[in-house]
Parts: C-alpha cells; sequence; structure tokens
C-alpha cells in the first residue's frame, strides 16, 4: 500500500477536475494500479456501473470528487468497494459529501489530502421542497457503518448533522472517534531535495491556501488546478417562521480563465468564469467578469451573472440580485464592490464596477485578496437567499491572471 501511495500522487495532481451534474466513472491505469474516478453527484444506477467495472491490476484505488447524491449509490458502491478490498482517496482540494463520504469510507484503506474536504449528514427525503430527516435511511446508513466496523460513537458522529448541513471529519476527529485515515504525502514536499525533506504529520483538512506555491510535475510548471472544486453554500430564507435560521444547501463551485471573442476585439478577450452547482436547490449559476470595452458604459469591468432554476417553479426564478460581497471567512459580513447590478431578463444579470479612480483600486483588491464570495439574490416568490461560494487557490489564481493582462 506504500508503493500504491507513492505512485498515486502524480496521477490525481494531473487528472482531478470539477464536478460535474451527474456522476461519472471512469478507469485508467498508472505504474500498475487501476485507478477508479468517481466525479459528480451520484444517482440511482451508478452502483450498477460500478459493479460492472473489472480492475486489470491486483491494487485498485477509487478517487472521489463528489458532493453526495443518492443514499442508495452510495451505500452499495461503498459495500462493493470494502468486499474488493479497494483503497479509497478524497485528494487534496476535492470535496466528497453525503453519500460520497459514505462510499470512501468503504475502504479497505482511506486516504485524504491535507486540504479534502469530507462531511456527514443524516439521511432525509424530499416532501414539498423540505428536507426530512428519515429514520429508516439512518437505520440504512447505521447498519452499513457497523459493517464497516465503525464505533457507536462514530455512527453518531456521521448521522447527527441536519439535512441542510454538513459536519466535518478532520484527521484529529477521525483519530478519535477511530476511523482509520492516512494522510496524502505532500505534493510539494515531493519536490523537495532529500535533505530538506521532514516527515509529514496529520493536521485536520482546511481551506486551500492563497498562498498555495506552484508545483513541478515531470518538468513542467503547474498552477492550482482550474477545474478543483470548492465548497458553495446556498443560504435560502425559511418563511415558515420569522425566527426561523436559514435553510443551506451545499454545493460546489469551480473556477477557469477562459477567452472571449468580442466584436470589438479580434484576439481573444480574457474572462474570468465561475461554475457554481447546488444540485440539492436546483441551482446553477455562471459568473463571468470581463473588461469592459463598451465605451458607451460608464464601467471598468462587466460581471454577468446567469441562473438556471428549478423547471416549472416560476417562484424560484431569480428576479434581483445584489452587489458581489468578499469576505475571508465563511460566516463573516462581506465588503460589497463599488458598482450597479442590472436585470437584464428571468436569471440574467450585468453588474458593472465603478470606473471611478479610487473605486477602480478598491474593486481590484477586493477580488485578488479575498477567499469568499456572497451574492445576495431576492427570487420571484420574494424570497430571499445568498449564494456563497469560495474562490480557493483555482479562482484566486485565475483573477489575478485575469488583472494583470487587463
Amino acid at each position: 500500500m506504500r508503493y500504491l501511495r507513492e505512485v498515486f500522487i502524480p496521477f490525481m495532481l494531473l487528472s482531478l477536475g470539477g464536478t460535474p451534474l451527474a456522476a461519472t466513472i471512469t478507469t485508467s491505469q498508472s505504474n500498475n494500479i487501476t485507478i477508479i474516478l468517481i466525479k459528480g453527484e451520484l444517482k440511482q444506477g451508478d452502483q450498477t456501473v460500478f459493479a460492472k467495472l473489472e480492475p486489470t491490476s491486483n491494487d485498485t484505488a477509487v478517487v472521489f470528487d463528489s458532493i453526495g447524491g443518492n443514499l442508495i449509490a452510495g451505500l452499495e458502491i461503498g459495500r462493493a468497494i470494502r468486499t474488493k478490498e479497494y483503497l479509497t482517496v478524497v485528494s487534496d482540494n476535492a470535496s466528497c459529501f453525503s453519500a460520497c463520504a459514505l462510499a470512501w469510507l468503504g475502504g479497505k484503506e482511506r486516504l485524504a489530502g491535507s486540504n479534502a474536504r469530507i462531511g456527514f449528514h443524516a439521511a432525509y427525503r424530499v416532501a414539498k421542497g423540505r428536507k426530512i430527516e428519515t429514520g429508516v435511511g439512518n437505520a440504512l446508513v447505521g447498519a452499513y457503518l457497523h459493517s464497516l466496523g465503525l464505533s457507536d460513537n462514530a455512527i453518531v458522529f456521521i448521522t447527527s448533522a441536519s439535512p441542510n448541513d454538513i459536519r466535518y471529519l478532520s484527521f484529529q476527529a477521525a483519530e478519535k472517534l477511530g476511523i482509520a485515515v492516512s494522510q496524502l504525502p505532500s505534493s510539494q514536499k515531493r519536490q523537495q531535495p532529500p535533505s530538506s525533506r521532514q516527515e509529514a504529520k496529520p493536521s485536520a483538512p482546511q481551506a486551500p491556501s492563497a498562498n498555495q506555491p506552484e508545483i513541478q510535475i515531470s518538468g513542467l510548471p503547474s498552477t492550482p488546478q482550474m477545474e478543483t472544486s470548492y465548497r458553495a453554500v446556498f443560504y435560502e430564507e425559511d418563511t415558515s417562521s420569522p425566527k426561523a435560521s436559514p435553510i443551506a444547501t451545499i454545493g460546489s463551485a469551480r473556477w477557469k480563465l477562459d477567452g472571449l471573442t468580442t466584436e470589438s476585439v479580434d484576439q481573444a478577450e480574457k474572462a474570468v468564469v465561475a461554475h457554481v452547482q447546488v444540485p440539492n436547490a436546483d441551482l446553477t449559476m455562471k459568473m463571468t467578469m470581463r473588461r469592459n470595452r463598451d465605451t458607451t458604459l460608464p464601467a471598468s469591468h462587466i460581471i454577468e451573472v446567469a441562473f438556471t432554476t428549478r423547471e416549472g417553479d416560476e417562484g424560484r426564478i431569480i428576479r434581483d440580485i445584489g452587489l458581489v460581497q468578499f469576505k475571508n471567512e465563511e460566516a463573516a459580513r462581506g465588503s460589497p464592490v463599488a458598482g450597479l447590478p442590472s436585470p437584464i431578463s428571468p436569471n440574467l444579470f450585468f453588474i458593472g464596477l465603478s470606473n471611478l479612480k479610487p473605486d477602480l483600486a478598491r474593486n481590484a483588491r477586493l477580488f485578488a485578496r479575498h477567499k469568499w464570495i456572497d451574492l445576495p439574490i431576492r427570487m420571484a416568490s420574494g424570497r430571499r437567499a445568498i449564494l456563497s461560494f469560495e474562490t480557493g487557490p483555482a479562482g484566486l489564481h485565475a483573477i489575478n491572471t485575469a488583472f494583470d493582462r487587463w
């Protein structure tokens, strides 16, 4: 297994990408190891696809990058992993929540990167658009976890968070609960000369640092991976009671630096693009930021915000948005940019950033230095919400690169 961990790292650094809407299950070979990659939301039937895979080597590792999905699919994949004695992995900056995390637990040996996000919550069913905890589902989860040899304390930890929340598993919590988890060797340490290496010490998974150093793979420079998924949360007003807490639904965010062809510019103009997906709220958002080339508009940059909402539910169409707000902690209050949001059509908006000299410098600092973005939202039903999403190393890299080129 030590050999498997050592040769496994380069593959993960090169291949892990963002989370698509539906799970994709693919296999590949690396150094006589079969690698099964599961990305995206787990659906009913994915367990059948997984069961039909036929690894061609003795050692097999299952790599996860998923926000969860169908409970039965997660449990059955986890059982198959345990039966076949596969190793399971959540790499640096990848996410594995809910049903994904349950499947990951099935590994004969479990590995996680220091920046991996692994989280659990209680099983639930959806009734009239609301998540309701289900005892039957929790019983199935409990039986599965017991079959893996986990303690009662571990089972309580895994099933105690509400359906609208996530309880994260740190290395310290795993050790305390008797859940065996090994930390992946640091890719940065692998590039250091032998004399400067230090023994890796387990630490709690945490948000990736904005100062993450570049690494070298096979002699080629690598920047933070553009298709890595980061955390997103959709905080929706609970109208059942004035004192009710907001309903929080977990999603994911991906960033990239894209090229746009405009009428006024022959060559492609660089744009920063964020894709945010919150499948359990039937919400996606694409935010595109580009330099303003229209001299008739008093704006330095244009942010286009396009939503896709639940089909057939007019009450969830996005009618208004506020200014994007920046912060460094998920729970902090954000600072808004200087600009003006304008509705174009239902689910489509533009934000023009102020071109006044003091505002230019302040807006650039907000974009370039902060780790989280809040976007206030009002739906057609009148319900208010906030879409909060993480920039991470990939987002900050894309933003800073774009501003340098602009």
